[in-house]
């Protein structure tokens, strides 16, 4: 699975670099990874419509990679009737949906805020996504206490990602909160030196 993280993590890299956005930084974690583009250095919201567009796109080279991968794979397990190949191509289908998600700090969420935002308020995004992965982490804990296995799956996961949407509205907010205070201070000085 090492293998398919980095494979997923390079499409965005490549992608990145092949759509004029420059370069990026590439972490890898115990439980995944994920890329920066280092020419962004604004939120999502902040950027100009072309340039929205081509972070979807980067943020969207990732999962399909990973589909790419899955179906490779799921080739290789037909032809060689290998149950390891097999498994491979699911857990990386499985891991491309999850991470299509329309929640933060998924692929799936980016791609949203990137070309929703364009026409929706971000803030209202944020915490739509937010909201969603409430819905889920509850629909999570019905379903196994309605078939009395009594695990939790997701929940955890969602409500992970349901509080990291709803940050990121607060955190997106203090950004152009000072942002605005920047420039009343700027002003400031302005009148003050005339």
């Amino acid at each position: 699975m090492l293998f398919s993280v980095i494979f997923h993590e390079f499409a965005h890299a490549l992608t990145c670099r092949q759509l004029g956005l420059g370069t990026g930084t590439i972490t890898l974690t115990a439980v995944g990874g994920y890329f920066v583009p280092v020419s962004i250095d604004q939120l999502p919201f902040q950027l100009e419509r072309a340039q929205r567009l081509r972070f979807a796109a980067t943020s969207a080279a990732g999962p399909l990679s990973t589909l790419l991968l899955a179906g490779i794979l799921a080739l290789v397990a037909q032809a060689t009737h290998s149950a390891f190949a097999a498994t491979i191509a699911r857990l990386n289908l499985s891991l491309a949906a999850l991470n299509l998600l329309p929640i933060p700090p998924l692929d799936g969420g980016s791609i949203v805020m990137s070309l929703s935002s364009l026409y929706v308020d971000w803030r209202l995004l944020y915490r739509l996504q937010g909201a969603l992965c409430m819905l889920l982490a509850a629909a999570d804990i019905w379903r196994t206490n309605a078939t009395a296995a009594g695990q939790h799956h997701y929940a955890g996961l969602f409500l992970v990602f349901g509080f990291s949407a709803f940050a990121a509205s607060f955190r997106s907010e203090a950004v152009l909160l000072e942002k605005w205070q920047q420039g009343v201070r700027a002003e400031r000085r302005l009148v003050q030196e005339v």
